[in-house]
């Protein structure tokens, strides 16, 4: 259905594979996988028919999505280093065997020296691919979804542990039996965490529920809080990336709650949506997004704080402009928790 394929493909590790993607993983084994590839075709045996077609095949499934990089990378590899071997090998017989006489009687040493560049250019490229994939492996990829590195206001880099801090204030801090609405992603956390029972999580798809969360985050405050009343909901937790410029928040990811929501919703996707078809949280945005639940609880007094040195406030680090609003009042939801960062932000649902 599409509600289940708009919560497989709201992953970003479910989207295509973009050639920065490539690029970024792979470094320069993409120049060199074509020149083992080469290598292959001109010394054609079983060993090579069977490289060859490992190598496309998994090219062909990594291109459908992000997460089959790991499948493609291996690959990537043995051919490169295939290329590379190929290159390195024809050259040091040039550095060695090149002693050309001129016609003046003189040594031509033209071939070596270009020989000697390519090889130290090699060297360079596979210095530059060890430094690449050690910080790709420590800094991209190592950290945790609990604790991950990141820059603060002024800079300074530091390590971000929102995530655990909120967990354990809501653990410790609401009644046992609360309700807690989130978008799918948290609801692993608040589960095993928080122990508080929540609505969505990613081990089960119930597409009515999914629906449902959508609808209440894209609805404005009045008619978002009814549901959540009806739904028996008594907090609201919300990931907000603005202040640290946390890219994977839930502003990040509005329009698939939206696309998850369909018919729970009125206004069709491009309401949300600026007059350039994008969406903005500055002035150029679109006043439904504006005034849906979840721009009101991601932004609460948001337009107050100073998130990067010598940018004005409520500049939003992760959308690179203004956020508009903020400053309104919530009337039917009550902010109970913040973290240091912002990171993550708790609201009660007001009773009638």
């Amino acid at each position: 259905s599409s509600a289940y394929e708009t919560m497989t493909s709201s992953v970003s590790e479910n989207q295509p594979t973009t050639w920065s993607s490539f690029f970024f993983d792979l470094h320069c084994l993409l120049f060199l996988a074509p020149l083992g590839i080469y290598r292959c075709i001109s010394e054609p045996n079983e060993r090579s028919f069977l490289l060859i077609f490992y190598f496309f095949a998994s090219l062909f499934l990594s291109a459908l999505k992000v997460r089959f990089i790991v499948l493609f990378a291996p690959a990537a590899c043995i051919i490169g280093a295939i290329g590379a071997s190929s290159l390195l090998s024809k050259n040091f017989l040039h550095v060695k065997s090149s002693k050309k006489v001129s016609r003046k009687g003189t040594e031509d040493t033209t071939n070596r020296d270009i020989a000697l560049l390519l090889l130290l250019a090699l060297f360079f490229l596979f210095i530059m691919f060890l430094w690449h994939c050690s910080w790709v492996t420590s800094v991209v990829y190592a950290p945790s979804t609990l604790k991950f590195a990141g820059r603060q206001s002024d800079g300074n880099r530091t390590r971000f542990e929102d995530m655990e801090e909120g967990m354990t204030w809501i653990r410790d801090n609401t009644d046992k039996d609360a309700r807690v609405l989130s978008w799918w992603d948290h609801g692993h956390e608040l589960a095993s965490l928080a122990d508080r029972v929540t609505f969505l999580d990613a081990s089960g798809y119930n597409l009515s529920q999914v629906a449902a969360v959508g609808a209440i985050m894209a609805l404005p405050e009045e008619e978002a809080a009814a549901r959540c009343r009806n739904m028996g909901v008594n907090f609201v937790l919300v990931r907000f990336g603005g202040m640290t410029s946390f890219a994977s928040d839930d502003i990040s990811k509005f329009l698939w709650m939206v696309r998850a929501a369909g018919k729970e919703l009125k206004e069709p996707e491009d309401a949300f949506l600026s007059a350039g078809g994008v969406l903005r949280v500055g002035k150029e945005g679109s006043r439904r997004f504006r005034s849906s639940l979840l721009y009101r609880l991601s932004f609460h007094r948001f337009s107050s704080q100073v998130s990067e040195f010598g940018r004005p406030a409520g500049f939003d680090r992760v959308r690179g402009e203004v956020a508009e609003g903020g400053k309104e009042p919530l009337q039917h939801f009550e902010e109970v928790f913040t973290s240091q960062h912002w990171l993550l932000r708790l609201y009660r649902v007001k009773n009638l």
